[in-house]
Order: structure tokens, then sequence, then C-alpha cells
């Protein structure tokens, strides 16, 4: 028999000494991150989405730089 332990946080040292305690019972622990890139492996709740990138560039402004001023 084996035992899962989920937890969106992090578990804390004292937890993760019990689970791997000789003699213990045998308990896997998913902690937060772990649980997330499980969902994301599985594609379970899951979608992608492409982003844009954009990026400035301040010598391509000077194409509308006007020479001195007018006043």
């Amino acid at each position: 028999m084996r035992g899962t332990v989920i937890t969106t946080g992090r578990f804390s040292k004292g937890t993760q000494e019990a689970a791997f305690e000789r003699g213990a019972a045998p308990i896997t622990l998913i902690d937060g991150e772990k649980l997330l890139d499980l969902l994301i492996e599985h594609q379970i709740g899951v979608s992608k989405k492409a982003v844009d990138y954009l990026e400035f560039d301040s010598a391509r402004l000077s194409q509308f730089e006007t020479e001195g001023s007018e006043g």
C-alpha cells in the first residue's frame, strides 16, 4: 500500500523527513511546483497560448525626428 499527499504549497522539512524515514509507510509527496509540472506534462486543465514579444528599438525612431526646432 502506498499513500500520496498533495499540496498547492510546500512541505515542511519535518514532513519531508518523516515521509522518507526508514520503516515509514511509503508516501509520495507532491508539492505545488510538482503538481503544476504534472498538470502541464499531462495537459490537464491547461492550454498553450502564443505570446507576442515586443522590443523597443529607439534607433528606428530616428526617421521621425525633425531637424532643428521651428518656433
